[in-house]
């Protein structure tokens, strides 16, 4: 069975999933002084926080591209990913 990909983390990058992996991994082991809680939670925040950026920046442009040209469709589509669905809100 596939791994189920939440739509949070769809967004970030490869590198911050790492980040988050290394994070997980050392609170189930707390013994590598490297990736302590305070440092991890600061980096996996700080790289979040522009993962989340450059999300909202592609969908930005996804849209001017597609109103440059009147394809609604595609600014529909970015609406819909910003807005996400309501199930999702609950």
């Amino acid at each position: 069975m596939p791994a189920v990909t939440r739509t949070k983390l769809r967004r970030l990058t490869p590198e911050t999933l790492s980040i988050l992996e290394k994070k997980r991994d050392a609170a189930r082991d707390s013994g590598d002084p490297s990736m302590s809680g305070a440092s991890t939670k600061m980096c996996l925040k700080a790289r979040s926080k522009a993962d989340l950026e450059q999300y909202y920046n592609n969908l930005a442009d996804e849209v001017e591209e597609g109103l440059k040209h009147n394809n609604i469709s595609s600014v529909f589509r970015s609406v819909q990913a910003t807005a996400g669905s309501p199930t999702q809100s609950h």
